[in-house]
């Protein structure tokens, strides 16, 4: 992270996963800290342990939010992989990941 984004000290990373909107079953609650020697992709994996070509990407709102010197930055993202191999092609996951980044800057 640190070649890509030398002014940030570190990350915080504040995850609530669900398998649907109403998150208000199966969801997973994480925290998870970024420093200097991680790599600058900032990807998530699906709740869904069947889900197929899924996850979850925020990179580019990260990265938007250090250009712009922002301390902070939330969104919510839905994985577009497979519900699962049966369902490859026809079936979409969907099951969404809310986040908040914490960012501190040197």
């Amino acid at each position: 992270m640190h070649a890509a984004f030398p002014e940030v000290r570190e990350i915080f990373f504040d995850i609530a996963l669900a398998a649907d909107e109403s998150f208000s079953d199966g969801v997973v609650n994480s925290q998870y800290v970024r420093g200097p020697q991680f790599s600058a992709d900032f990807s998530f994996d699906c709740c869904n342990k069947e889900c197929v070509e899924g996850g979850h990407d925020i990179t580019d709102e990260v990265a938007d939010a250090i250009r712009h010197k922002r301390p902070t930055v939330s969104g919510e993202r839905v994985c577009e992989g497979w519900q699962n191999e049966e369902r490859v092609g026809s079936t979409r996951c969907h099951c969404l990941l809310r986040y908040t980044a914490r960012i501190a800057y040197n």
